[in-house]
């Protein structure tokens, strides 16, 4: 099975509010290679019974880069910054991004493999 790339790329950005039109070449070009792993990761964690799953496993893809694309932006980061205004707490988005990736892995749990061995019907 093969995921829609763009598809992809669609979901990944609602969960990341990433905007497309005011992005940096730079930056497009991380989305686009995260995407490119999180669906070769969701591909390969898929079963032989995910026929017809391809909708929550495109989800599973765009949550897994968009994670891996909060802990990239983690590294180069503060964990928070505070204003008496406003505090930005970017250890509560990693949590968060993390928390996305877990239930959609969660989700998808009856059609993907767990190593060798594979939780669902054959």
């Amino acid at each position: 099975m093969e995921l829609d790339r763009e598809q992809v790329l669609e979901r990944f950005l609602l969960y990341s509010g990433e905007d497309e039109e005011t992005a940096s070449p730079e930056r497009k070009a991380l989305w686009e290679a995260l995407c490119e792993g999180g669906a070769k990761w969701a591909e390969a964690q898929a079963g032989p019974g995910a026929a017809g799953w391809e909708e929550s496993l495109v989800g599973l893809a765009a949550a897994q880069a968009f994670y891996h694309l909060v802990l990239a932006d983690g590294a180069l980061l503060p964990g928070s910054l505070s204003t008496p205004e406003v505090k930005l707490d970017w250890a509560a988005r990693e949590e968060k991004a993390r928390a996305l990736a877990q239930e959609q892995q969660r989700l998808c749990g009856p059609v993907l493999r767990d190593g060798d061995f594979y939780f669902g019907r054959a």
